[in-house]
């Protein structure tokens, strides 16, 4: 087992968040018997299998629905994808930002939640009427020949303002530790104390032993995903050196968090000096470039693969007496 001592350190370093998100896209199916007055429409004008340019699912706000994803669809996807997604998962889907970046990380959480849910509102005063009025009347142009009733088919369906509101939201809870349920102080046996505490730190190991094995294990796809590309020269984009930077950096995170191991440090370095550094126009623009950063993925994926499981129970029990500082290794015990 890792020293005690790792372990309280790694528990007073990381934070956990937990998040909900909701969104709905407001694409209905039409009622069935339409959708058959429909495919029949099809087939008269020559075909077949579809629907023509008419849709058995359509957008409640008509051809205001493209502003309604830039509004909001969009900034709920990228809020999801690019803050709660980034962050490494820990126990059953929180997750972990580890303490020294907490004070920017955050309060930055925090306004981009509240600027997503000033923007809900905004809409509901400012943009929903129109929107509703508009997919009422788009239904019934576009579908008016075999559903008399669109319009208010559409109405029906769509929310109301209060509704709407509700249907969108974000939440960021307030901060926690990993519970370590330390029993220092309880009146009870000293042998039953040392009992339960010993089974919560191995608890809180395995938690973390499993966001470690995550870490390394995203950052390795990330490694492959840039190294297929730029050996293909084919679809190399920004946002995968981007990527490869982020989770870099959350696995960096986690590991000075955890148990500073500096065999997983050395390599995240080597992936921010030989890989990351470049721009995708950098690489697009020269074949050796692209060749040595192949070959650096490589090797930095083949390293990670040797250090992402490891047999705690190899670690000696002499570990847990000794007495560490906060900058202590795990590597000095392996």
């Amino acid at each position: 087992m890792i020293s005690e001592d790792i372990l309280k350190k790694a528990v007073n370093s990381i934070l956990l968040v937990d998040f909900s998100l909701a969104k709905t896209d407001y694409k209905k199916n039409l009622p069935k018997d339409v959708q058959k007055d429909l495919t029949e429409l099809a087939k008269k004008q020559g075909v077949t299998g579809a629907t023509s340019d008419l849709e058995s699912k359509i957008s409640l706000w008509g051809s205001y629905h493209s502003e309604f994803n830039d509004l909001i669809l969009k900034p709920f996807g990228q809020f999801r994808n690019g803050i709660i997604y980034k962050l490494l998962e820990i126990g059953n889907g929180s997750r972990a930002i580890p303490v020294a970046e907490f004070p920017k990380k955050y309060p930055e959480i925090e306004a981009r939640r509240d600027h997503l849910l000033r923007t809900v509102q905004q809409v509901a005063d400012e943009r929903l009427y129109v929107w509703q009025k508009e997919g009422q009347a788009d239904a019934l142009r576009t579908l008016g020949k075999v559903f008399p009733d669109a319009d208010k088919w559409v109405r029906d369906n769509q929310p109301t303002k209060q509704e709407f509101i509700e249907q969108f939201y974000v939440t960021v809870s307030e901060p926690r530790k990993i519970n370590l349920d330390d029993l220092s102080g309880v009146a009870l046996p000293a042998e039953m104390i040392k009992r339960f505490q010993k089974e919560a730190f191995e608890k809180v190991q395995r938690t973390l032993e499993s966001a470690r094995e995550t870490a390394i294990s995203k950052l390795r796809a990330s490694l492959s995903h840039v190294e297929k590309h730029l050996r293909s020269g084919k679809r190399f984009h920004e946002s995968m050196i981007e990527n490869l930077r982020d989770t870099a950096d959350t696995c960096e995170g986690l590991i000075k968090a955890y148990d500073s191991d500096a065999r997983v440090l050395a390599v995240i370095d080597q992936i921010k000096t030989q890989i990351s550094h470049l721009t995708s126009e950098q690489y697009k623009e020269s074949i050796v470039a692209r060749d040595k950063g192949a070959r650096a993925a490589r090797t930095a994926d083949k390293q990670l693969k040797d250090l992402e499981k490891r047999d705690i129970q190899k670690i000696t029990a002499d570990a847990e007496s000794i007495t560490l500082g906060d900058d202590a290794l795990l590597g000095d015990l392996l």
